[in-house]
């Protein structure tokens, strides 16, 4: 759902029978996404059409809203709050490149993300770097991840980054996380793990 959309396309461009969009703002977006109980997207039965998102590509794009995440497995919901992003589209099919923040149980979280196609063709190339914030704790994903009968599956990188405490804010040292990581929608595996502390 959303309370407001604003698009504006290039005339030039539809002319010529493509749709490139030079600005494309949604307002109180609200999506809601689920995985049943074997870990796959839960799509309505009625989602059909033949529009191909790969021809659609949008100069700037802008959301402000909210995304949660419902799993029928354990019952839960993990909900992305309050998100403001701003970036570009070069097609809905899997190309998208900008930044903006969230909150998540009342921190606030900025972030860069990046994708694009596969290294093979296959999947969606997903590089997405969590900035500390409010919190000392720097997050960054690099991988690719498919959609395997419905069911999502990552593999990549995933570094985890605490800095140096500030002054007057304790005297923390600096860790760092660097691990391998594979993970489906039952469980997370980690491997060549390598930790530097101080």
């Amino acid at each position: 759902r959303a309370d407001k959309l604003d698009v504006e396309f290039s005339l030039s461009s539809l002319m010529r029978g493509e749709w490139r969009a030079t600005e494309l703002t949604v307002n109180g977006m609200a999506v809601d996404l689920g995985l049943d109980t074997r870990g796959r997207v839960d799509l309505p039965s009625t989602a059909s059409g033949t529009f191909n998102l790969a021809s659609l590509a949008i100069e700037r794009l802008n959301l402000t809203g909210r995304i949660a995440l419902h799993d029928a497995a354990s019952r839960s919901t993990l909900e992305l709050n309050d998100i403001a992003f701003s970036g570009d589209v070069r097609s809905l099919a899997g190309s998208v490149r900008g930044d903006g923040n969230f909150v998540l149980s009342g921190t606030r979280y900025p972030f860069r993300i990046s994708s694009g196609q596969g290294p093979d063709g296959n999947g969606t190339r997903v590089h997405l770097n969590i900035d500390p914030g409010q919190r000392a704790l720097a997050i960054d994903l690099d991988g690719v991840l498919n959609f395997d009968a419905r069911a999502p599956r990552f593999e990549g990188a995933m570094t985890l980054v605490a800095p140096p405490g500030q002054k007057g804010k304790g005297n923390d040292p600096p860790w760092r996380i660097v691990t391998k990581v594979k993970s489906d929608y039952s469980a997370a595996r980690l491997e060549q793990i390598e930790v530097t502390y101080g």
